[in-house]
């Protein structure tokens, strides 16, 4: 069965619509924190975890540093998006 009619929430990795997720983006402060949650692909997570060890960071801190440093456009859009197109359209984020 398909992540999207299993009943439990959005199909991973779309962007959330909920109106809690409206709500929060719409009223977090700079500082505030914000509890996450998300599940990746066991790879993914060996390899983040990983990366996140041999820079003395947290999974969180080191997650945090990659938004940081991402680029986007004027509308918000990551620049990486239009260039690596494969990210966008891999089986675990398909609709």
């Amino acid at each position: 069965m398909s992540e999207a009619k299993r009943g439990r929430g959005a199909v991973r990795g779309k962007h959330q619509r909920r109106d809690v997720v409206s709500r929060t983006v719409k009223t977090a402060k700079p500082g505030e924190l914000i509890a996450t949650g998300f599940r990746l692909d066991g790879a993914d997570y060996v390899k983040a975890h990983s990366a996140a060890a041999a820079a003395g960071l947290s999974l969180s801190g080191y997650f945090t540093a990659l938004v940081r440093q991402d680029r986007v456009d004027e509308n918000g859009r990551p620049l990486w998006a239009d260039a690596a197109p494969e990210l966008l359209t891999a089986k675990e984020y398909a609709a």
